[in-house]
């Protein structure tokens, strides 16, 4: 009885934590900008992020952007909500953090204003700003749009730093996939999801079946010492298995970087310099836009 138990409570435990691995995975806002679609040079990246450093330090007010390479079907909304909640950015006393989030392959863009800044950046102003970016983004120039719209948002909260990109800098080009109109969003990663909770769940539950029966005709029978002792070898194995199965599931990401030195680079600024935001509170205001 002490070993039927024992399977039945990790059977309980895989059921509970199946649903919560298939969620989509949330971006982590780790520096200034974070280029995951690795579609800007590292010179304007550095520009950039000094100019949003130097205006945190000077105003408290904290900008971060995030470039994508895709929303993987699903909404821009979602995604900066998500990430902006999960990062906390600005004073968790003024919540005056700014999230900017850029999808590549989706020609979309949100900013995600803190409820301390909805005053100050409206929606219909943060649609101005994002609206105003169609040039630089049509054009593939990623790097001057992101300054253009860091420059707008600093001057809008109070501060004094501008971003000047040198004239000599590499662009970038993406080549962007041809867009059909109105064609509707794939939800191939939530479907996915789905499909190995119920498959894993039906195998998992013959599993314990057919171990519930041969154990049950064996006929075997436990003193106490042995029940003791076959329950805490259960234990442990429950623990382990359990830790194998979700442990690393929080590490993977769906947006990931088209290349190994995007993904580097924003691990090694994570360990040297932080941007992890002060608990900020999101979710009162912002605007998306399109190109």
């Amino acid at each position: 009885m002490r070993r039927l138990f024992w399977l039945w409570l990790v059977a309980a435990c895989w059921f509970v934590a199946l649903p919560v691995a298939a969620q989509p995975s949330t971006p982590a806002i780790s520096r200034a900008v974070s280029d995951y679609a690795d579609v800007m040079d590292p010179q304007s990246v550095a520009q950039i992020e000094y100019a949003l450093r130097s205006h945190q330090a000077k105003t408290g007010k904290q900008i971060a952007v995030l470039v994508l390479r895709s929303l993987d079907g699903q909404a821009i909304e979602d995604v900066a909500l998500r990430t902006a909640v999960k990062w906390g950015g600005g004073s968790k006393e003024r919540d005056d953090g700014v999230l900017v989030v850029i999808a590549v392959q989706d020609r979309r863009s949100r900013i995600e204003v803190g409820y301390g800044l909805e005053a100050t950046i409206t929606d219909t102003a943060a649609k101005t700003i994002l609206d105003g970016l169609r040039p630089e983004l049509q054009a593939g120039d990623y790097a001057a749009a992101v300054a253009k719209l860091s420059n707008d948002l600093m001057e809008r909260t109070g501060g004094t730093h501008s971003v000047t990109l040198s004239a000599d800098r590499q662009i970038k080009r993406v080549v962007q996939p041809e867009q059909t109109v109105d064609s509707a969003p794939s939800f191939e990663t939530k479907s996915n999801g789905s499909f190995d909770f119920l498959f894993w769940g039906v195998g998992l539950f013959i599993l314990v079946w057919v171990i519930t029966v041969s154990s049950s005709s064996s006929g075997q029978t436990f003193s106490s010492s042995g029940s003791s002792s076959s329950g805490s070898g259960w234990s442990s194995s429950s623990s382990s298995s359990s830790s194998s199965l979700f442990g690393s599931s929080s590490s993977s990401s769906s947006f990931g970087s088209s290349s190994s030195s995007s993904s580097s680079s924003s691990s090694s600024s994570s360990s040297s310099s932080s941007y992890s935001g002060g608990g900020g509170g999101f979710g009162g205001g912002g605007a998306s836009s399109s190109w």
